[in-house]
This record gives structure tokens, sequence and C-alpha cells, in this order.
């Protein structure tokens, strides 16, 4: 579990200090200039709103998997899962997300093969980026987190204080949410911050 120090102008993660001036250039940094991310954001409040169709679900998959930068695991996954599996997956981690049942969402889309904690939380990441972060195996090695349920709500409970944080100390939001920082934005600045080292 990460330890959190802030002393007002930066937070102390286990061996990661980021400064809150920091926050803004690395989230731009991970949202990039090809549009991808704001693509697939679009692309999942597309699916919630038409009621997961089963051809959009799969093309969801291959988005989020192609922006994971692992283009050949949405592929299988596709292969692997029967359609209505998949739209059925998504449809009820995204229900389970807007009621606050995390453990729930996160369970509802690793019971796809193919998708563990890593890329089913990548998943979640863009179904519901509010409530939601990636923990996969950058984070979890640099900062101690399990690739489980139980790492994965330490983690997400750790990028809400960030984001009460961000927030309170008035730092400049850069990226794509309409109502500011979101913990999906605050997970994407850490991991862009260790990437960088």
């Amino acid at each position: 579990m990460t330890e959190v120090i802030c002393n007002g102008t930066s937070l102390k993660l286990v061996r990661l200090v980021i400064e809150l001036d920091e926050f803004p250039g690395y989230l731009t940094k991970g949202i990039g200039e090809d549009g991808r991310l704001e693509r697939t954001e679009a692309k999942a409040r597309e699916i919630a709103k038409r009621n997961f169709p089963q051809d959009d679900c799969r093309e969801f998959v291959r988005a989020v998997c192609l922006w994971g930068d692992d283009p050949r695991r949405g592929g299988k996954v596709i292969k692997r899962n029967h359609p209505e599996k998949i739209s059925k997956a998504m449809k009820s981690a995204f229900e389970f997300s807007m009621q606050g049942q995390i453990a729930n969402a996160l369970d509802a889309v690793t019971k796809l093969e193919g998708l563990a904690v890593s890329f089913g939380s990548k998943h979640l990441k863009f179904l519901a980026p509010d409530r939601h972060v990636v923990l996969d195996s950058i984070i979890s090695e640099r900062l101690g987190y399990t690739r489980d349920v139980k790492g994965y709500l330490q983690w997400l409970a750790a990028c809400h204080e960030f984001v009460i944080l961000v927030r309170e100390a008035g730092v400049k939001y850069t990226g794509i949410g309409s109502d500011g920082w979101r913990v999906s934005d605050i997970e994407m600045a850490i991991f862009n911050k260790i990437r960088s080292e």
C-alpha cells in the first residue's frame, strides 16, 4: 500500500514524489496528441447510451486494448468470448460502477477471458473515468499495490484522496473531463511521472 504525505506543494508516495504543479503536464502527456483517449472515452459513453450493443462493445474492447498498447489482446478477448458475454460484462461493469459497487464492477469485467485486473481496469477507466483507475504492472510494481481487488480498491482510494488534494490546491486542470480532475486523470498523471523516471 502506498503511504501518502502532502506538504502543501507535493505528494510523496512510496519511492515517488510528484509536485502538485507537475500534475497538469503529466496529465497532458498521458492524453497525447493523437486523440485516441478522447475517442475511446466517447465510444464508452456511446455504448452506454445505446445500452451496450454487441458489435459496439467488441469495437470498444479493440479500442481500449489498442489504447493500452496491446492491440492483439483485443482480438484475443473477442475471439475467446461470445459477443453477448462481452456486452453483458460491459453493461454489468457500468451498472455496478454507477451504483458505487466498484469491486463488483471489476469482477464483472475480469470474468471475460483475456481481461485480468490490468486490462479489466483499463476498460473500467473508460466506462466510468470519474470512478475508476488503471492498476497495471507499472503502478503495481512501483507503488506496491497488488493486482487484485484489494490492491485495486486501495489504489483507487489513494487516487480519490489525490483528487481532493489537487482540487483544494487549485491545480490547473489540463484534462478532457467536463468537471475537472477525476481519479482517472490522477492515475494517468502518476503513471506518466513513473514512466518518465
